[in-house]
C-alpha cells in the first residue's frame, strides 16, 4: 500500500468484507467530509488487481465501486476551505494497451470525457489536500499503467524518510529522525559553544564544589560542635553505667557505659573504694560550699562552666570533685565565628561564580543565536514558506537560552549534586547506619512514582510549548495585519479567536499544573512522613545512649539536605529531554543543507551583460502540481520584455528562478551563456533587481533603506538615486528629510512612497538585469505616472523584464510574453499577439470592456 494513507485494522476489514484484499490495495485516502461535503469521513481504495476504485461512507455505511476503465481525466475541483475529487463517467472503457501511446490515450479521454457524466467522487477539506493530488497522482499514472513507488517525490510531502535508516519522519515540518538522533552526540557536540571558555566554566565548577563543602560543614557545626562540645552541660567524654564509674589513670574517670548521664550540676560527690578496684559514688549535701573548684573560685561564680567529673581529691581522700571544663562564652563566639566566616566565604564564592556564569552565558547565547540567524539567512526561500515566522523567532531566541541553561544551570549543578549525595549518603551512615537505611526507604518508591509520571509530565509539556507556539504566532498575524482587522471590524472576531487560542494554552497549563500539583505533594509527603521517622527513631537512640543530641541534630539538618539531590536528578531528565529537544530544533537549522548554494567553483564575471535564456524549463514547488511546464525563451541584452497571463499561470516563477530564489526541477536557465547555477550567487544578486509590489521598508532612517542595497554609498549617491526615483522631493519634506525614522513604530509611508524608495534602493544598485514585478499595482494615476516616470530611468540600458497585469504599463516593450497554465503560448508586440486574438487579445479586450463600462458609468 503506497504511503498516502494507511488504514486501520477495523477499516481494512470494511474492504475486505467486500471483497478488496488487503494485498490488493494500491492506495487508500481518507477524506475529512462524507459524500454529501458534511463533516464525517470516506474513505477510497484503489483495487489494483480487479482495477476498480472503491468508496465506503463510514457515516451512512455505504459502500460503492467504480470500475477505473470507465472513469476518465479525475480532477480536483478547489473552493475556499474544501475540494472536490471528480471524474468523467464513460459510457464505453478507455484502456491504455502496451502498444498504446500516451498522447493518444490522452486525446481518447477528453474526446470521451466531451460526451460522459461528470462523477463527484468525494469532498474533503485543505487538510487532505496534499494527500488527494497524490491519490490523484496515482490514479493518474495507473491509467497509463506506469509504476508508482513509494519513492516516488511525492510522498515526500507527507512521507519523507531517513535517508539514513528509512524511518519515517514523525515530524513532517522538522524532519528529524528520532531513531538516529544520537543524544549523547547532541550534548557534546554542544559543548564546541563553551570551549572558549573553559576558564569560566572551570571556575564556575570549583565554586559550586566549595559551596558543597561549605554546606556539608554546616550541620556539624550547627550539631555536634555547637551542642555537644559548647552549649551542652554534659561532657560526652564522660559516661558511667549505674552508679559505678572506673578510676583511669591521673585521675580521670574514663568511658565504661553505653549511655551519656548528666550529673547534677554543681555538686560535689564522695566516694568509698569499693572491692575490684570500683568506686561507688555518693552525694553529700553537708559539703556543697565546703570546696572550692580546681581554678579557686566558688561555685557561684562558675556558674559559666559546664560539669564534668574528675578525679582531683580534695580535704577528704575520698571525696571526688564535680568540676567545670572551661567552656566559657568565648567557645560560643568562636563557633558563631566559624558560621559567620563560612557565610562570608560563601558568599564571595557564590559572586565570583555567577560573574564567571553571567560572562560565560551571555556570550553562549549571544554566539549560538548568531549561528542560528546566519544559516537562517543561507537557507532558501522555500525553507521560510514552510516555516512560520513566529516558530522562527522562537527557535532563535528560547532554544538558544534553553541550551545555554542547561549547560550553565545544569551540568554544573549535576556535578555538585552528585558530589552532595555521595558526601551527604556516607556522613548519614557514619553518623548511625540504622537510621539511613530508614531514609532510603521511600527512594525506589520516589524513583517508581517519577518514572510513572514524568513521561506525562513531558509530554504535557511538549503541549504546552505547542500551544505556546500557536498563541505567539496568531498574535503575530493578527497584530502584524492590524490594519486588515480594523478594515474588516473583524476586532471581536479575533479576540474570540485569541480566547480560543488561549483557552487552548490554559487547558495545557492546567494539565501540566495538575500533574505537579499531584506528584510533588506526594513526593513531599514521602520526604515528611521519612523526617518525622527519622525525628522519632533518633529521639529513641539518643535516650538509649547510642548517639548525642548534637549527632541527631547533625543528622537532621543532613536528611534535609540529601533530598535536593533526590529532587534534582528527577528534574534533570525533564531538562535534558527539553535541551535534546532545543539542540534538535538548533541544529535542524543549522545541519540543513540549503536548496541553493554556490557551485564549487563558481563563475565570477566581473560584468553580467543581460542575456537571459530559458531552455525546456519546468517548475513546480508541490509534486503533481507543475507551475512553468517546458518553457523555451531568450531576451537579449537590453530588451525590454512584458510577461503576462493571468494570476497563478508561472509569471512571477521566471523572476524567481533568475534570481535562483528556485531552482528548476528540469532545464536550464542561462544568463549570458552561462547556467545561473554556475553563477556566484554574490554577484548573481548584486546584478539583478526585483521591484516588486510587495515593497518591505526596514527599521531605520530613509536613507539607510535607500543605502541597504550598497551600505558603502556616499550620502550625495543616496541622494541622486532617490531624485531620479522621484523620491527626493517628498523625502525632503519630512520633518528630518533623509534621516526619517521610518518602519515599524516610526513614521508610516504611502505605498507609492514605499515604492519609489525601493525604485531608488534598486538604482542604486545599477543592476545589469531588473525585474519589476507588478511594481505600479494598485497605485492611483498619479503615483503611477511619477513611478512611471522614475521606471523609465530606471531601466535605461539595462535588460528589463515587467510582469503585470494592467496592460497599459508594457506600452513601452521590445516584445510581449503570454504564460497560461504554466506554457508559453505567446511571443510579439502588442499589435502581433493582439492579431492572433489569443491570451493577450482576450486580456486586453477584458480590460477594454471593464473600462468602458466605467466609462459609461460616469
Amino acid at each position: 500500500m503506497l504511503p498516502v494513507y494507511f488504514l486501520t485494522e477495523e477499516q481494512t476489514k470494511v474492504f475486505a468484507g467486500r471483497g478488496v484484499e488487503k494485498d490488493n490495495i494500491l492506495a487508500a485516502i481518507r477524506f475529512d467530509l462524507d459524500t454529501d461535503g458534511n463533516f464525517g469521513e470516506t474513505l477510497l481504495v484503489i483495487d489494483k488487481k480487479r482495477k476498480r476504485l472503491c468508496r465506503y461512507d463510514t457515516g451512512k455505511q455505504k459502500y460503492d465501486e467504480f470500475e477505473l476503465a470507465m472513469l476518465v481525466n479525475p480532477y480536483i475541483d478547489n473552493y475556499c476551505t474544501s475540494n472536490a475529487l471528480l471524474a468523467y463517467a464513460v459510457k464505453n472503457p478507455i484502456l491504455f494497451s502496451e502498444g498504446s501511446n500516451e498522447k493518444e490515450f490522452e486525446r481518447a479521454c477528453e474526446n470521451a470525457a466531451k460526451e460522459g457524466k461528470t462523477e463527484i467522487i468525494g469532498f474533503c477539506t485543505n487538510a487532505c489536500k496534499g494527500r488527494l493530488f497524490a491519490f490523484v497522482h496515482i490514479w493518474e499514472r495507473l491509467n497509463v499503467g506506469e509504476i508508482v513507488t513509494e519513492d516516488d517525490p511525492i510522498f515526500e510531502q507527507f512521507h519523507a524518510k531517513c535517508p539514513k535508516c528509512g524511518t519515517v519522519y514523525e515530524d513532517q515540518t522538522r524532519r528529524i529522525c528520532t531513531n538516529c538522533v544520537n543524544r549523547k552526540g547532541l550534548l557534546i557536540r554542544l559543548l564546541a559553544y563553551f570551549k572558549p571558555f573553559k576558564l569560566q566554566l572551570i571556575t564556575l565548577v570549583i565554586c559550586l564544589v566549595l559551596t558543597s563543602m561549605i554546606s556539608l560543614m554546616s550541620p556539624i557545626l550547627t550539631g555536634q560542635l555547637m551542642y555537644d562540645q559548647v552549649v551542652s552541660t554534659t561532657d560526652p567524654n564522660v559516661f558511667v553505667e549505674h552508679e559505678e564509674l572506673k578510676l583511669e589513670s591521673e585521675g580521670f574517670f574514663g568511658k565504661i557505659g553505653d549511655f551519656l548521664t548528666v550529673l547534677t550540676s554543681r555538686k560535689y560527690y564522695y566516694y568509698d573504694e569499693a572491692e575490684n578496684g570500683k568506686f561507688v559514688l555518693s552525694q553529700d549535701p553537708q559539703s556543697a560550699s565546703k570546696y572550692v573548684y580546681a581554678d579557686n573560685t566558688t561555685p557561684d561564680d562558675a556558674q559559666r562552666y559546664d560539669l564534668v567529673i574528675t578525679g582531683n581529691k580534695k580535704d577528704s581522700p575520698n571525696a571526688v570533685q564535680v568540676n567545670g571544663r572551661l567552656r566559657d562564652i568565648s567557645n560560643v563566639y568562636a563557633v558563631v565565628a566559624v558560621i559567620v566566616l563560612l557565610a562570608i566565604i560563601s558568599l564571595c564564592v557564590s559572586i565570583t561564580s555567577n560573574r564567571a556564569n553571567a560572562r560565560m552565558s551571555t556570550r553562549v547565547t549571544k554566539n549560538m543565536k548568531t549561528d542560528i540567524f546566519k544559516a537562517m539567512s543561507d537557507l532558501s526561500i522555500a525553507y521560510f514558506n514552510k516555516h512560520p515566522t513566529g516558530r522562527l523567532v522562537t527557535r532563535v531566541n528560547y532554544d538558544a537560552v534553553k541550551i545555554k541553561n542547561f549547560y550553565t544551570g545544569g551540568i554544573p549543578y549535576l556535578i555538585v549534586n552528585i558530589l552532595n549525595f555521595v558526601g551527604l549518603t556516607i556522613f548519614l551512615f557514619s553518623i548511625n547506619v540504622k537510621l539511613t537505611l530508614i531514609v532510603f526507604i521511600p527512594i525506589p518508591i520516589i524513583i517508581c512514582l517519577f518514572r510513572f509520571m514524568l513521561p506525562k509530565l513531558w509530554s504535557s509539556y511538549s503541549r504546552q510549548w505547542r500551544r505556546s507556539s500557536s498563541l505567539n504566532a496568531m498574535l503575530g498575524d493578527v497584530l502584524g495585519g492590524a490594519r486588515v482587522v480594523k478594515a474588516f471590524a473583524k476586532e471581536a472576531d479575533e479576540t474570540n479567536r485569541f480566547i480560543n487560542y488561549n483557552e487552548k494554552l490554559c487547558k495545557a497549563n492546567l494539565r501540566t499544573n495538575l500533574i505537579t500539583v499531584l506528584l510533588f505533594p506526594v513526593v513531599g509527603l514521602l520526604i515528611g512522613i521519612t523526617s518525622q521517622a527519622i525525628w522519632g527513631f533518633g529521639g529513641i537512640t539518643v535516650m538509649g545512649g547510642k548517639m548525642t543530641y548534637g549527632q541527631l541534630a547533625t543528622y537532621i539538618g543532613y536528611l534535609g539536605m540529601i533530598f535536593g539531590p533526590l529532587d534534582f536528578f528527577s528534574t534533570f531528565t525533564n531538562l535534558i529531554t527539553d535541551t535534546i529537544n532545543s539542540a534538535q530544533r538548533m541544529f535542524e537549522v543549522l545541519d540543513t543543507v540549503p536548496d541553493i548554494t554556490d557551485a564549487k567553483d563558481p563563475h565570477k564575471p566581473e560584468k553580467i551583460e543581460g542575456n537571459i535564456s530559458f531552455d525546456r524549463v519546468c517548475f513546480h514547488y508541490t509534486p503533481n502540481r507543475p507551475i512553468l511546464n517546458n518553457i523555451t525563451f531568450d531576451i537579449k541584452k537590453g530588451d525590454h520584455v512584458g510577461l503576462v497571463g493571468h494570476t497563478g499561470s508561472g509569471k512571477s516563477t521566471v523572476a524567481n528562478l533568475i534570481t535562483r530564489m528556485y531552482d528548476v526541477i528540469s532545464g536550464t536557465v542561462s544568463i549570458d551563456g552561462v547556467n545561473v547555477k554556475d553563477i556566484s550567487l554574490d554577484v548573481l544578486r548584486k546584478n539583478v533587481s526585483i521591484v516588486s509590489q510587495e515593497v518591505f521598508i526596514f527599521g531605520g532612517t530613509i536613507a539607510d533603506n535607500i543605502r541597504y542595497a550598497k551600505p558603502e554609498a556616499t550620502m550625495e549617491e543616496v541622494i541622486a538615486a532617490a531624485t531620479a526615483a522621484n523620491a527626493h522631493d517628498f523625502i525632503m519634506r519630512l520633518p528630518e528629510g533623509y534621516e526619517t525614522m521610518v518602519g515599524i513604530g516610526s513614521r508610516s509611508l504611502s505605498g507609492g512612497e514605499r515604492q519609489r524608495i525601493s525604485i531608488a534602493r534598486a538604482l542604486l544598485m545599477s543592476p545589469s538585469i531588473l525585474i519589476l514585478d507588478e511594481a505600479t499595482a494598485a497605485m492611483d494615476n498619479e503615483t503611477e505616472k511619477q513611478i512611471s516616470a522614475a521606471i523609465d530611468k530606471l531601466i535605461e540600458g539595462r535588460t528589463t523584464i515587467s510582469i503585470a497585469h494592467r496592460l497599459s504599463t508594457l506600452k513601452n516593450c521590445n516584445y510581449i510574453m503570454a504564460i497560461e497554465h504554466g506554457e508559453l503560448v505567446e511571443m510579439g508586440t502588442a499589435e502581433e499577439l493582439l492579431e492572433r486574438k489569443g491570451v493577450y487579445y482576450n486580456l486586453y479586450t477584458l480590460q477594454n470592456e471593464q473600462m468602458n463600462r466605467v466609462m459609461q458609468g460616469l
